[in-house]
């Protein structure tokens, strides 16, 4: 039920599965909640990687009576459904976005979720920026700072850098000539060996653009992958496919 790492360790776990996002929430019985976040919408667009909260004593009963309930909750998702997919050891459950059950479980596990956001393990914050050369060339910059307590490891799909004009126009760009660097000019890559951006460093490629731009871009985009943090040994870190955007800036937009 979720995209491509094993769970059934878990006492619980949620995965959102809704058009742009892919997230994961897990509760183990140490009592720690891992979130991922893959792909999401809206202000957290830019933001992926593992995040780790601990859950409270007061929390923990709610946890284990959802659990409980996932075996009798049905697992038939209706073709392309939206919903939320549970797991809870062995056993799965299918509940649609909209209904009451959907809004107990979201009330239960989303607390969890804003707290551990404030607990990046292993997480980058994506960052677009459009300026004007001295050449008078428009270049566009893309961004990955690390945030977490540990480096983030990523690679970035090289076919999928992009911008959006303020019209909602889609420019696709050509891969950029190299990959990711460190601000003393040091190559991190990302495009053909994993990039490891260590805690508080920023990776940063660029695309020089066309004069035949769709118009001043709002938003930067690109797709890759991600090794994520968790309960399990570095050696057997899962690795998920992740998409990114964030509004572009350096730029103003007519």
């Amino acid at each position: 039920m979720t995209a491509g790492f094993d769970l059934t360790g878990a006492v619980l776990s949620v995965t959102w599965r809704s058009v742009g996002t892919h997230q994961v929430l897990a509760v183990f019985a140490d009592r720690a909640a891992w979130y991922w976040a893959m792909a999401s919408l809206g202000e957290r667009s830019d933001l992926i990687g593992s995040f780790r909260a601990d859950v409270s004593a007061d929390e923990w009963p709610a946890i284990e009576e959802l659990a409980g309930q996932v075996k009798g909750l049905g697992s038939d998702r209706v073709g392309d459904e939206l919903g939320l997919a549970l797991t809870a050891g062995p056993s799965a459950a299918w509940v649609a976005f909209g209904s009451d059950r959907a809004g107990a479980i979201t009330s239960t596990v989303v607390p969890l979720v804003e707290r551990a956001l404030t607990g990046p393990v292993a997480a980058a914050r994506f960052g677009t920026r459009v300026v004007t050369a001295p050449t008078g060339q428009q270049v566009a910059g893309f961004t990955f700072a690390s945030i977490g307590r540990q480096p983030v490891l990523l690679r970035i799909d090289a076919d999928t850098f992009a911008l959006v004009s303020a019209g909602g126009d889609w420019e696709a760009l050509p891969a950029p000539r190299m990959g990711l660097v460190d601000a003393a000019g040091g190559l991190l890559d990302g495009l053909y060996q994993t990039a490891r951006i260590n805690p508080g460093d920023l990776g940063a490629c660029t695309i020089v653009l066309s004069d035949t731009a769709a118009g001043p871009p709002r938003r930067g985009a690109l797709h890759g992958s991600l090794t994520l943090a968790g309960p399990w040994p570095a050696a057997s870190s899962p690795v998920e496919a992740f998409e990114v955007s964030s509004r572009a800036v350096g730029l103003d937009p007519p």
